[in-house]
């Protein structure tokens, strides 16, 4: 179990220029600051040798507040996150994985004088992988995922984010 806390601060300086092209340089002005509580937890199994089941789950409570009222609004910026991974090594060379990730928030808001901010927003990720050791310094991998996401029309993307794909990549990597 983890518990992280972390406080960003954003700050900017505008610079604008005049007919003649001089610049005009504005003061620094800090324009928002985020808290976040993030609290963590993984757990692993070994049932036996050569097989693992790992699960883990995060919660994020993170808050943006902002000097500027109601043109930027404060914002909640909460989300979830879960995953279950399983792998297994076929012998000393060979390991497959398979895993499942969850992504949820559900943070959209709006101010009356502004455009909405946050998301409600689901993501699901299945995925599978096969490793092999080549040589003692030579590693390739397959990889192959299913994603869906699915963001409320109530968002600023009008629903217009929603996507499923399938994702196949390859790798290697060579050790020196």
């Amino acid at each position: 179990t983890r518990y992280d806390y972390r406080q960003t601060q954003y700050e900017n300086k505008g610079i604008s220029l005049n007919t003649a092209g001089a610049p005009t340089y504005f003061a620094q002005i800090q324009s928002g600051e985020v808290t976040s509580h993030i609290l963590s937890e993984s757990v692993t199994w070994n049932p036996m040798a050569r097989l693992y089941l790992q699960g883990s789950v995060s919660w994020v409570s993170s808050e943006t507040s902002t000097p500027m009222g109601l043109t930027t609004p404060n914002t909640d910026n909460d989300y979830l996150t879960c995953g279950l991974t399983s792998g297994y090594a076929i012998d000393d060379r060979t390991s497959v994985t398979a895993g499942y990730n969850y992504y949820g928030s559900s943070d959209y808001s709006v101010a009356a004088a502004s455009m909405g901010y946050g998301l409600e927003t689901s993501e699901h990720v299945f995925s599978l992988g096969l490793n092999r050791a080549l040589t003692d310094t030579m590693l390739w991998n397959l990889n192959y995922a299913y994603i869906a996401s699915n963001t409320q029309a109530t968002d600023q993307s009008g629903g217009f984010n929603d996507f499923e794909a399938h994702m196949i990549s390859t790798g290697l990597q060579i050790r020196f």
